[in-house]
């Protein structure tokens, strides 16, 4: 991952602080996990889009990904 793709991240992670100083200390773990994962997976859409060339075979087009 690049420097700026890294600040980007860091920056997207910052904005949820608030949302986890209010979070009880049982659950902060599995919320910043939760956290990260979301900021990963917006960056990740925000890059490529979710629509991804699909190939098998001789069959070659643009679909919706699937995940």
């Amino acid at each position: 991952m690049s420097k700026t793709k890294i600040k980007e991240f860091s920056k997207d992670l910052k904005q949820f602080e608030e949302i986890l100083k209010i979070i009880p200390e049982e659950r902060k773990q599995i919320a910043q996990k939760l956290i990260t994962e979301i900021c990963f997976i917006t960056k990740t859409l925000e890059e490529n889009g979710t629509i991804d060339l699909f190939e098998q075979g001789k069959q070659r087009f643009m679909r919706e990904s699937p995940a």
